[in-house]
């Protein structure tokens, strides 16, 4: 996730929000990433948590698993470095480190926008509460594990501390519309993730997910 790959994609007409993975350096900075390690992304070994940004920031982001594998590789990116696109657009963040949790709690805060910032996690997690209290909308996303289904399920779709549900387009028909079902009886909107293809698009639409996640922006995009 890069400070260049965010610029391309606001730049594209009809996008309306950016999603954003943060985990924490060892010296505290909040760092754009979904995964803890950088292997995948830089193919360096290295965990998130144990190096300094001084050293993160020699690594570079390739671009061989984008729809642009050409386009040249990118530095990592700080959230000070992204945080200004919340002045356009709406920002759903997601710590992906429960250390990183309270550090973006305050970063979000300090952006002073609250109405365009959502607090994105797993349905069961602990954060909910202190993101409504600062006044942000919550997005809990369901996992196929027991502690999300069945009863469990449904008190997460009726609780007042989140918004919206999500449910990945990797589950059956028979999830999704669990998923639908329970967040429409309590007003809720569903948004499915992540959407590669048109297919996929058609898919969650018919399924009923009204919200849509993709990082295929151009080409699946309605104009």
């Amino acid at each position: 996730m890069t400070t260049y790959a965010y610029g391309q994609a606001a730049a594209l007409p009809g996008l309306a929000a950016l999603e954003v993975s943060l985990c924490l350096s060892a010296d505290g900075v909040l760092v754009c990433s979904h995964d803890a390690t950088t292997t995948r992304t830089t193919g360096v070994g290295w965990t998130i948590a144990e190096q300094p940004w001084s050293a993160l920031s020699t690594l570079r982001v390739s671009a061989a698993g984008t729809v642009d594998p050409s386009q040249p590789a990118q530095p990592l990116s700080r959230f000070e470095e992204v945080a200004p696109f919340a002045d356009r657009f709406v920002l759903f963040a997601e710590p992906k480190v429960q250390e990183a949790t309270q550090p973006l709690l305050t970063a979000l805060s300090a952006l002073a926008q609250p109405e365009r910032t959502v607090w994105k996690s797993y349905v069961n997690a602990a954060a909910f509460t202190e993101a409504k209290a600062r006044g942000f909308t919550t997005w809990g996303y369901v996992l196929d594990q027991p502690s999300h289904l069945g009863d469990n399920l449904e008190r997460f779709a009726a609780s007042d501390t989140i918004d919206m549900l999500g449910i990945a387009l990797s589950e059956s028909d028979e999830l999704v519309s669990a998923v639908v079902a329970a967040g429409a009886r309590h007003g809720k909107q569903t948004m499915a993730y992540p959407l590669s293809t048109p297919e996929q698009r058609e898919r969650a639409l018919r399924l009923g997910c009204t919200g849509l996640m993709t990082s295929r922006i151009r080409e699946l995009l309605p104009r």
